[in-house]
């Protein structure tokens, strides 16, 4: 929901970067949820703005799951 939250800029800035990036993680997490909304989102940004957007969800990824 953080993902939609930050794509819709409801209670937080607009930022569709951010939302796709936090989609991006609840979706490697399986949230089912999240991955219905990825494609849509995706389909509303730039080539450019989604390559950043994994590349900040796969850096996102590494630094927090190496605690696992």
């Amino acid at each position: 929901m953080l993902g939609l939250a930050y794509f819709d800029g409801r209670g937080l800035p607009q930022d569709s970067i951010m939302g796709y990036m936090w989609l991006s993680i609840a979706v490697n997490n399986g949230q089912a949820l999240a991955a219905e909304h990825l494609d849509t989102v995706a389909e509303k940004m730039t080539p450019a703005d989604v390559s950043k957007a994994q590349r900040l969800a796969r850096e996102w990824l590494e630094k927090h799951e190496k605690g696992e």
